[in-house]
């Protein structure tokens, strides 16, 4: 793989990952976020650190429960609270986010090491 190769596919993924966070972000979280409220519950992740939340609440409605990435007992979210109110199109975006995430750390660390 060369360098121009790995460079088409970092910042492709790159792209992929801002516009699918930008979706999440702007459509499904405030939503998510009020009909919490309306139902008399915290917000999903009170916390925000420079995008974390956005992250934990994409891969609490969107990954499998009980693995690595997503864990019952995480101190910063309520996993169990925040499951039901993610409507398919939401599991969707958050999948896809997810998986541009880890798929762009990925590239980015191989490329760190291998160029």
């Amino acid at each position: 793989m060369s360098e121009y190769t790995f460079a088409i596919l970092f910042f492709g993924l790159f792209i992929f990952m801002g516009v699918n966070w930008f979706i999440f972000s702007r459509i499904s979280i405030p939503r998510i976020d009020k009909q919490m409220i309306d139902d008399g519950q915290a917000r999903a992740c009170p916390i925000d650190i420079v995008g974390l939340r956005v992250m934990m609440i994409a891969g609490a409605i969107s990954l499998p429960v009980g693995n690595i990435f997503n864990h019952e007992d995480d101190p910063l979210i309520d996993v169990k609270a925040l499951r039901p109110y993610g409507t398919a199109f939401d599991r969707r975006v958050g999948l896809l986010l997810s998986l541009s995430i880890y798929s762009l750390l990925i590239v980015g660390l191989v490329g760190v090491f291998y160029f």
